[in-house]
């Protein structure tokens, strides 16, 4: 917060567990005390080597429901909120799980979505980004009738501590797979996604919701028409 601050930004803080829907909606009195919804920046989650399936569905699906839930009754004409998904939620074999992803009310059924991702990390990581993907589909009409956008991103390897650790030994996920198979070749800077985000929320992207933007060097387009038989199978079907 105080790296903000010195940036000459007027910024207040406050600590919330996305996964606890109480904890959310204590920061989103305090969002409401502060005024008007402008535009939100939801980007809290963990990655396959930091949790086991349970709590990363808690925190990277049902966070992000309790987060953009909790501030739906703040929204005003104009209100953007920009969710981060990922890459990994466009793999091909999260389709068959739709279903799953679909439950139009929190609390969302833990047990059913660990049993989809076999209980690996690295499927629940995938499948809970599809489920951020899903979340922002579903919002997108009641936030236009409030005047509102609802958007998600998916970057690819970012190089932040988070992105450095899942290419390192320990990763749980398929960074090292999806670097090998990034058409420009390199992690993306956090000023990038940052930028992306702030184009998502700015009148001239006024008819952008509903919808998933990729911001990953190409990586799937990558995947799916240049890597080898064997990486496209490991890369749509985490779980085999």
């Amino acid at each position: 917060m105080s790296a903000v601050r010195l940036q000459g930004v007027n910024a207040s803080g406050v600590v919330c567990d996305v996964s606890d829907k109480s904890s959310v909606d204590a920061m989103a009195g305090t969002a409401r005390g502060l005024g008007e919804l402008s535009a939100v920046f939801h980007c809290a989650g963990l990655s396959p080597s930091m949790a086991d399936a349970k709590t990363l569905f808690a925190v990277n699906f049902g966070g992000t429901a309790n987060v953009i839930d909790a501030l739906y009754p703040l929204l005003v004409p104009g209100s953007v909120a920009v969710c981060v998904a990922s890459m990994s939620g466009h793999r091909r074999g999260l389709a068959a799980f739709a279903d799953v992803l679909s439950a139009p009310k929190a609390p969302y059924d833990l047990d059913a979505l660990v049993a989809a991702a076999r209980g690996q990390s690295r499927a629940a990581y995938a499948l809970s980004k599809r489920g951020v993907m899903t979340l922002v589909e579903q919002r997108a009409s009641a936030w236009a009738r409030k005047g509102a956008r609802i958007v998600s991103i998916s970057p690819g390897v970012v190089d932040t501590p988070m992105g450095q650790r899942e290419t390192g030994p320990g990763g749980g996920g398929s960074a090292p797979l999806v670097l090998k198979n990034t058409p420009l070749a390199r992690f993306a800077t956090a000023d990038e996604i940052a930028a992306l985000a702030e184009f998502l929320c700015q009148p001239s992207a006024g008819f952008v919701t509903g919808c998933d933007i990729l911001i990953d060097g190409g990586a799937i387009a990558g995947l799916h028409h240049e890597a080898t038989p064997e990486a496209r199978q490991a890369w749509d079907y985490p779980w085999a």
